[in-house]
């Protein structure tokens, strides 16, 4: 059974959604263009040990977010407000594509009593276009965010990007959707800045004192299954017959 309640922060108003009534609570963030409603299908049918809360994190789903970008601290926040309404002590942290890097940013950082971490085709350093989602410079972020918006929907370089094969065709068309209106760009260059706060490494994240949990696509086109996997190989790394969309066959 769903339900569905909200959750009120300094920087705007977080829609929440709740499965399952379980005494262990999974706190489940989504990916890109998701909300959390990704997760509905992930809860067992028959479990009475989860109970899963998935936020629509900020420029998603029913979210109403009044800042330009979102902070570690404000997720913080929206963590400690959701164990506290839950009632519990601890809780585990689950993350899905980008939802995964900020899962790990948060891991990281040791300010929330997480006692377990599950990780689901995550955003890496070895991502697909990685090092524009990392490596770019926070004042970079800002001024680009600026220049696209002077130019609006105005994007006949892409196609020309496109044609002298410097951007490849998932590039391209992932550009086109996500530029062509205001309300695009706002939710790719918010969650873009705001990733810019939620950097992690390998390493960092293989030492957490926590059980860290894997699961990636074989087939998928923008995590490298099998480079990840050497990455951490110290940890429970779980290879599924599948693609990006790992959260079809996935349950906790």
């Amino acid at each position: 059974m769903q339900n569905s309640f909200e959750i009120d922060l300094a920087a705007g108003t977080v829609h929440v959604h709740q499965w399952g009534t379980g005494p262990e609570v999974i706190l489940a963030l989504h990916g890109f263009r998701q909300s959390g409603l990704v997760f509905a299908k992930t809860l067992a049918p028959s479990s009475d040990r989860f109970t899963i809360v998935a936020p629509d994190l900020p420029f998603h789903g029913r979210t109403v977010w009044d800042q330009q970008e979102y902070t570690p601290h404000d997720l913080e926040q929206l963590c400690w407000q959701l164990i506290n309404k839950m009632g519990v002590q601890n809780f585990t942290l689950a993350g899905f594509s980008l939802g995964g890097q900020l899962a790990c940013g948060l891991a990281i950082r040791g300010t929330l009593p997480i006692n377990r971490l599950i990780l689901l085709a995550p955003d890496t350093p070895a991502t697909k276009w990685g090092w524009f989602t990392f490596g770019i410079p926070y004042a970079s972020r800002k001024a680009l965010q600026r220049l696209f918006n002077r130019i609006g929907d105005q994007y006949r370089w892409l196609e020309r990007l496109y044609q002298f094969r410097i951007l490849d065709r998932f590039t391209y068309y992932f550009l086109r959707r996500n530029l062509a209106e205001k309300a695009g760009r706002n939710q790719l260059f918010g969650t873009w800045r705001a990733r810019g706060y939620f950097q992690s490494t390998f390493r960092n994240v293989a030492q957490l004192p926590i059980p860290v949990h894997i699961h990636l696509g074989q087939e998928d086109p923008l995590i490298p299954a099998q480079k990840i996997k050497q990455k951490w190989n110290m940890l429970d790394v779980n290879l599924h017959a599948t693609g990006h969309n790992i959260l079809q066959d996935f349950s906790f």
